[in-house]
């Protein structure tokens, strides 16, 4: 199966504006392991967009399972 990864960047939670968009996609290759490029998932990359505080990175994988990527896990 392949999806999308979202990245959103923003300065308060619930609040707006907030920006961004697709920014790559994977592969699952197991329920818990998924496959990407490296220059499209990094610990560099989990900054938030310029002008704004915080940013948060999803897979999306179907339009009902939506997961959250941690930079530290």
């Amino acid at each position: 199966m392949t999806g999308a990864i979202l990245k959103l960047s923003y300065n308060k939670a619930g609040a707006s504006p907030v920006t961004g968009g697709v920014c790559g996609s994977y592969f699952l290759i197991r329920p818990n392991f998924a496959l990407t490029a490296y220059h499209i998932l990094n610990k560099t990359k989990f900054k938030p967009n310029e002008g704004f505080l915080m940013c948060q990175f999803w897979f999306l994988l179907t339009p009902n399972v939506i997961l959250e990527l941690d930079p530290n896990s």
